[in-house]
């Protein structure tokens, strides 16, 4: 697939993986936090943390949370400049070569439905990886304003730049229009079907309510053959300067009686929830 191969040409530090995924949390609560390492990474626009009602905006949870800008522009898959082509990524603490019993991750996104326009709007992915520990498939969020209403779709594919054909068409034009402003949490839930990789991609609302889902398979993907870990959570693209995220999470779904790590991603779901 076109996206996929330029994907893992463009995030293409960090192949090394873990055999198994571990569980990672990133809040933004720490005043110095500042990017890099297996973490949140600037590419082609740079992340930073910012305080609670910055922009008018409070945090999802907690006092800070971060914002993407200074976005760059890049060649899209058809080689026109994209303002924000490619943007920042992370590697959710590391990737991983093992499915093991599966994953989810997840990203609160403050989505403007009010001030957003036409043409404004990203892609996110999260993406596993094989099991040579090499990139395997993206599974993207596709978001956009189209026509004055703020869109929802998914699919494994991005040009690297807006595309309201995709936002409106793919899953059959299965989308999920947003109404209100404020934060929601896309997630991305990483199964084991049959022996083959399932991906549900979820959007709850800021009490955790599920709004909408679509499922993601194809039958290439074979759990232990082809599929390994996880990958990263990477935006293909957001022209959005500005855009405020907050409580990144990779939580592993534990293997039979290992109660030390299902805590562990309790404990998580627990930080990363609003009351």
């Amino acid at each position: 697939m076109r996206t996929n191969i330029l994907l893992l040409s463009i995030v293409s530090v960090g192949l090394s993986g873990t055999a198994l995924a571990a569980p990672h949390f990133e809040g933004f609560e720490d005043p110095s936090w500042t990017q890099g390492g297996t973490n949140w990474n600037n590419f082609n626009s740079d992340i930073m943390r910012v305080s609670s009602g910055n922009a008018g905006i409070t945090s999802a949870t907690g006092n800070g949370h971060a914002i993407i800008t200074n976005l760059g522009t890049v060649l899209d898959v058809f080689g026109n400049p994209s303002v924000g082509g490619a943007a920042t990524y992370t590697q959710f603490g590391g990737y991983s070569s093992t499915f093991g019993a599966g994953w989810t991750t997840s990203l609160d996104i403050y989505l403007d439905a009010d001030n957003w326009t036409d043409g404004q709007g990203f892609d996110y992915s999260s993406a596993a990886n094989g099991s040579d520990g090499n990139h395997q498939r993206d599974f993207i969020f596709n978001v956009g304003m189209v026509g004055g209403e703020l869109l929802v779709n998914g699919s494994n594919n991005s040009d690297i730049s807006y595309n309201d054909y995709i936002i409106t068409t793919a899953n059959g034009g299965d989308y999920h229009t947003v109404i209100d402003s404020g934060w929601y949490t896309f997630e991305h839930v990483f199964n084991n079907v049959g022996g083959v990789l399932s991906v549900d991609l979820n959007l709850r609302d800021n009490l955790g309510t599920l709004l909408h889902s679509i499922t993601r398979t194809s039958a290439a993907d074979t759990i232990p053959g082809e599929v390994g870990g996880n990958r990263y959570g990477y935006f293909s693209y957001n022209n959005i300067d500005g855009l405020a995220i907050d409580n990144t999470s990779l939580s592993v779904v534990p293997a039979p009686g290992s109660v030390a790590l299902l805590g562990f991603g309790g404990l998580v779901a627990t930080r990363r929830r609003r009351a």
